[in-house]
């Protein structure tokens, strides 16, 4: 009997059809998947593009804020806006790096951390330990915006501080009265929109004209002076308000034809006023303390006017963080500007500085500990 064959090892017979689809795929270049070389070169080129564009960017803003914010209309602009925004852009082609140049990633975390770090102000500080023995004092400064003055709030915050020298702008005269009454002992003096309180022995309260039109108006160009003793040791105390940059920045927001102008001109006045206020300290002697809404950030001329004469930043030398004062009853909803401070004399070192919270008015206050160098 003849074996049959296996016909389920036998391999299948291919029909014409077959062949010549296999010829066919065999003839066809692999599929390859992604963008073709020519695509992802351009896709590089524009991401290399766009972060030198970045980098430029942040530079013009550097030099424009290192040479003097005040110079230029752009960076007068842009010393008053949240610094923050200028780190969106970094976060963008990071995101973008990733897809395009993974190897490239990395570098965006130099610009991000450069914004959140010397741009926004970030200040981490080795704060001076009081002297055993020497004479302390907590100053406190406080601008109670009458647009948005909570005075139970306001006065949370006054008696969470507990400072020995309160000094307030922007005074409407209620809280000066309430002052008076809950702080037996102390002595509250009020001279047009300013206030000064304190536990500490007080003398020769005035006011101080910064231009010469300033006497038209008790809101602009004035300052209160007056003289505290601590110890055996008499400080001369400035409590100061310069004009807003309000009435410059809302014509360029608003695109008005002489926008420009306007923004020039106030920034004019306002250093009009701090120059005036330079001639004050220049003409005193011994500790001095100048305190109060300068409208101005650490960065302006308006400050560096007042540090050139040997004035030093209270949070800038004791604070940590960013210490912003101002912002957070506009559309950002938190502070992202350090428009108020506390400058002291070369005779004072700090201990601490603050800055309060956002309840009771537009403006956060700022407490500073300072002490007496020997």
């Amino acid at each position: 009997m003849q074996p049959q064959p296996n016909l389920t090892c036998a391999p299948p017979l291919e029909t014409r059809h077959e062949r010549g689809s296999k010829r066919i795929r065999a003839a066809r270049p692999a599929r390859r998947f992604g963008s073709p070389p020519h695509a992802r070169r351009g896709s590089r080129f524009g991401l290399f593009a766009a972060i030198c564009l970045y980098l430029a960017l942040l530079a013009c803003l550097w030099i424009g804020r290192m040479s003097g914010p005040e110079r230029w209309w752009w960076s007068t602009v842009d010393l008053y806006l949240p610094q923050w925004i200028w780190a969106l852009p970094a976060l963008a082609l990071g995101l973008a790096s990733l897809r395009i140049a993974r190897r490239w990633a990395w570098f965006q975390c130099l610009p991000f951390l450069w914004v959140a770090g010397p741009m926004m102000g970030f200040t981490w500080s080795s704060p001076a330990a009081a002297s055993a023995g020497r004479p302390s004092l907590r100053v406190m400064t406080y601008n109670i915006k009458w647009s948005r003055r909570d005075l139970p709030a306001v006065a949370d915050q006054i008696a969470h501080a507990d400072p020995d020298l309160l000094l307030l702008q922007d005074n409407g005269g209620k809280l000066f009265e309430i002052l008076r009454d809950t702080h037996p002992g102390w002595s509250v003096e009020r001279v047009a929109q300013y206030v000064v309180a304190t536990r500490l022995p007080l003398a020769d309260v005035s006011e101080r004209a910064l231009v010469p039109a300033a006497a038209k108006d008790d809101r602009v160009g004035t300052a209160l002076r007056c003289r505290v003793r601590l110890g055996d040791v008499w400080i001369t105390v400035y409590n100061v308000h310069l004009i807003t940059p309000r009435s410059g920045l809302g014509p360029v927001r608003e695109g008005e034809s002489d926008g420009v102008e306007m923004l020039a001109r106030n920034s004019a006045e306002r250093l009009a006023e701090a120059e005036g206020l330079a001639r004050c300290v220049q003409a005193e002697e011994g500790p001095l303390i100048v305190a109060g809404d300068l409208n101005a950030p650490e960065p302006s001329l308006v400050c560096r006017q007042l540090t050139s004469l040997g004035l030093a930043d209270a949070f800038s030398a004791a604070g940590r963080g960013y210490g912003y004062t101002y912002g957070h009853s506009l559309h950002a909803l938190y502070p992202f500007l350090r428009l108020d401070h506390i400058l002291m004399s070369g005779e004072f070192a700090a201990a601490s500085c603050r800055a309060g919270g956002t309840e009771g008015s537009d403006h956060c206050p700022v407490v500073a500990d300072l002490w007496l160098r020997g």
